[in-house]
């Protein structure tokens, strides 16, 4: 049975956080592809979450307005490495010439142009970046080589404010910078959305498209795990498939949300 959605799973990142952390319930499957699947529970999301915010903190450096250039699509390891660093306070896509930080799965001129960039592997269990790191900008960074050292549990020193400005979404049909609050308040709406779909249905599927995972999409994932569902997110080349999609609907007992 879903789960009835609570204003307090909003209150700020860490609240979200350690509701996410409590649920043993399956919280994000990931469809990629030739068949690779793979199920986080809300606990195991949080900690990968946990241990991306550390990596920011503890390895990078990050402080509260430094700029992500997020490059990567949704995936399970983007949607955890981004999440993180909002926790550590960067600010996602924002408008600056040159980030603090450039997030993605393949080289391109931003990631040179990026104080450290941080390349994650496409495989849903690499241990290691997993094409070939020749043209990697001076001062990369291997995500899945350096993550599993960083600690489970993320305790901010100077958690991030309600106030604080997080990046670019879209308010009233209009793209423009959000605080954390407004965005919370995005994530809460889809909440509230998702609590009103069949009981029955246990996940969402969402097609997870080839463009940069961007805040408005990490709202939409927020709302859906907070409100007790499962987000069945597929690669961009599993979802040109209708029969799979079908099965995948059917075996995880998931529907498109319109």
């Amino acid at each position: 049975m879903t789960h009835t959605p609570s204003p307090q799973n909003f209150a700020n990142l860490e609240t979200f956080s350690r509701s996410l952390a409590s649920s043993s319930r399956p919280a994000l499957i990931w469809y990629g592809p030739d068949s690779e699947r793979i199920e986080l529970s809300g606990k195991v999301t949080e900690n990968w979450i946990a241990k991306s915010a550390n990596l920011f903190v503890d390895e990078l450096d990050a402080a509260h307005g430094d700029s992500l250039d997020v490059a990567a699509p949704p995936h399970w390891r983007s949607i955890a490495a981004t999440l993180g660093a909002l926790r550590a306070g960067c600010v996602v896509n924002s408008d600056n010439e040159a980030s603090t930080f450039w997030l993605g799965f393949d080289v391109d001129d931003r990631a040179a142009e990026a104080e450290t960039a941080v390349f994650m592997a496409r495989g849903a269990l690499a241990m290691s970046y997993d094409q070939e790191v020749q043209q990697w900008p001076d001062d990369s960074l291997d995500y899945c080589a350096e993550i599993r050292s960083f600690g489970d549990l993320f305790d901010p020193i100077d958690a991030v404010m309600g106030s604080h400005r997080i990046g670019r979404a879209v308010v009233n049909g209009a793209y423009q910078t959000v605080t954390l609050n407004e965005w919370l308040e995005l994530a809460s709406s889809w909440c509230d959305r998702v609590a009103q779909t069949d009981d029955d249905r246990q996940g969402i599927m969402v097609d997870a498209g080839s463009q940069p995972l961007n805040l408005d999409f990490l709202a939409r994932v927020c709302g859906i795990v907070a409100a007790g569902k499962a987000l069945v997110l597929v690669d961009s080349s599993v979802g040109r498939h209708e029969e799979r999609l079908a099965t995948i609907a059917s075996e995880e007992k998931a529907e498109f949300l319109d």
